[in-house]
């Protein structure tokens, strides 16, 4: 099974290996190993600093630390979404990754997991839909 949820709620909403999809790991990830959680740094499943930095500027309250309008957020997402296919379309290491999980997922329990808290605004959204999406092909060895 996989599943999704934000880096904070990892102690009470991860099944199986957590997989950690941000640029830019947490500094307590320690804690997270040493709690027996085995947690995975997958940065290839991370928005680049420079998509990062565009989401944050078009949407300032675009953080999981302080809360945003889901109208800035709604009018800002199909443009990310555009730039994040753009970015993540032919990346042999983002497909690669997307394999893994999905077999992975296939053969157990897996979490996603980064920063935001909200996944309608969030990158594991679309993670998620390509795992699902391109799962058969990928599985296959197909090239999407």
């Amino acid at each position: 099974m996989l599943v999704s949820c934000a880096i904070r709620n990892l102690r009470t909403e991860a099944k199986g290996r957590p997989w950690l999809i941000v640029r830019v790991p947490p500094r307590n990830m320690r804690s997270y190993w040493a709690a027996g959680r085995g947690c995975l740094w997958m940065p290839q499943l991370a928005p680049s600093l420079d998509l990062l930095r565009w989401w944050r500027e078009r949407v300032p309250a675009a953080n999981a630390a302080r809360p945003g309008t889901d109208e800035d957020r709604a009018a800002a997402w199909p443009e990310y979404v555009r730039a994040w296919r753009a970015e993540k379309s032919g990346n042999a290491r983002y497909r690669d990754a997307l394999f893994e999980a999905a077999v992975l997922a296939a053969l157990g329990d897996l979490t996603i997991a980064c920063y935001c808290v909200d996944p309608r605004w969030c990158h594991r959204s679309l993670v998620l839909a390509d795992i699902h999406n391109g799962a058969p092909s990928l599985l296959a060895g197909e090239e999407r």
